[in-house]
């Protein structure tokens, strides 16, 4: 017999699979706008990287891991690896 405590585990890591497809469908989403500033830079030949826009990401990504209660260390982490991926994308 299955308990009520794996029930609820199994409940519980059925809304993180849903959460997590859903952080990746946006993640996608937010590549592919990515893909369009890069095209869009290359017609203007405007550089790739453009340190203010990023610093200004950093300024807001702080501000609103400290929203949301989540560590800043944690969130840089996370939009160091998108936005990595973003430029090479641009490229």
């Amino acid at each position: 017999m299955k308990s009520p405590k794996n029930h609820e585990l199994r409940q519980l890591r059925a809304v993180i699979d849903r959460l997590d497809k859903a952080i990746i469908a946006q993640v996608a989403k937010r590549l592919a706008i990515a893909a369009k500033i890069g095209a869009l830079k290359k017609r203007q030949g405007a550089p790739i990287r453009s340190p203010k826009r990023e610093a200004l990401l950093q300024k807001l990504h702080a501000q609103w891991s400290k929203e949301f209660n989540i560590s800043k260390q944690t969130i840089t982490k996370v939009f160091d690896l998108i936005m990595e991926e973003s430029k090479r994308i641009q490229k």
